[in-house]
């Protein structure tokens, strides 16, 4: 694909996305895309929540005959202890839950931010400005992977050594390619303004 054609693209983005905002958005700042983690992350959550659920679906079931096993005495101590144990548990599965859904990756054409939340004690923001970016590699392993398009972005800062990490990204051959063809026409746009302002 021709360079033209690249920048007309990413021109498409920013105009199909004009009316997305955020909160800390700078002025002339827009957003080309944004993503969660791919909804496979939460698998194994959903499976131990299932089991969880056919658990106490069996418990009920045959509480008459666990009853008569145990002393009342207890049998009040073991419901109290498996009470106590799943109200945890579900508080805990609600919050992964939300946390999933909070969290958001959003890639501008400046800068690619990343924003952790949770319900209580996570609210963090980490930006990166596509300037900054020296490489950026996709990896997909695995079957799971492949069959369901979504694998990892490692993305290498020119300034040092740090790399930044997300994973299970869906689709991440277009955000690899998006974030490129960003990060293109943004120096290009930094390039050209001191020759404008001359």
């Amino acid at each position: 694909m021709e360079k033209a054609e690249q920048i007309d693209q990413i021109d498409q983005i920013i105009e199909s996305n004009k009316d997305r905002h955020f909160r800390g958005q700078a002025h002339e700042e827009h957003v080309l895309a944004f993503c969660r983690k791919h909804s496979t992350s939460l698998f194994y959550e959903f499976f131990i929540f299932g089991i969880t659920v056919a658990l106490i679906t069996l418990f009920m079931v045959n509480f008459r005959a666990i009853a008569d096993i145990f002393t009342p005495g207890l049998l009040h101590l073991l419901m109290l202890v498996v009470g106590t144990m799943l109200t945890y548990y579900i508080h805990r599965f609600f919050l992964v839950l939300l946390r999933h859904y909070l969290t958001v990756i959003i890639i501008t054409d400046i800068r690619i931010l990343t924003i952790t939340r949770s319900v209580y004690f996570v609210n963090e923001k980490e930006s990166v400005d596509l300037t900054t970016i020296r490489d950026v590699h996709k990896y997909q392993s695995g079957l799971l992977e492949n069959m369901f398009n979504y694998g990892n972005l490692k993305i290498t800062l020119g300034t040092s050594a740090t790399c930044i990490e997300m994973s299970s990204i869906p689709n991440p051959e277009f955000h690899l390619r998006l974030i490129n063809k960003a990060k293109q026409q943004y120096m290009e746009m930094k390039q050209e303004k001191p020759l404008e302002d001359g």
